[in-house]
């Protein structure tokens, strides 16, 4: 995991997320987990861009999912948006939200960077 990945770079609210998630995945409770993945991707969105995305993760996560950004993020993006209310209409839904978010955080980073 990189520098930004395990919150140093991203601030308090990144790390406290981190705990959070990490604290969910243990109970099991992957709904928390989802929520949790969704707000990292929101905080690390921030940093990069400041609030041009909105500081809402739901909308800026419906902003990557339909927006310019490479398909790869688009289509991660979109998975992480939708839950399992999603998933029994047929919608694809992410089954390990923590490392998708890592992945769009990876690539927000790469994109941000001009790779």
């Amino acid at each position: 995991m990189s520098e930004k990945l395990n919150g140093s770079e991203y601030g308090q609210e990144y790390k406290q997320e981190l705990v959070l998630i990490q604290k969910a995945m243990n109970e099991g409770n992957f709904g928390r987990v989802r929520v949790c993945a969704r707000r990292l991707v929101g905080f690390a969105v921030i940093h990069l861009y400041g609030p041009k995305y909105g500081t809402d993760s739901l909308k800026i996560l419906r902003t990557l999912s339909s927006s310019d950004f490479p398909i790869e993020l688009q289509t991660l993006a979109s998975m992480l948006l939708f839950g399992e209310r999603d998933r029994l209409n047929g919608i694809k839904v992410s089954d390990f939200p923590f490392d998708e978010a890592q992945k769009i955080i990876t690539l927000l980073e790469r994109y941000n960077r001009g790779d």
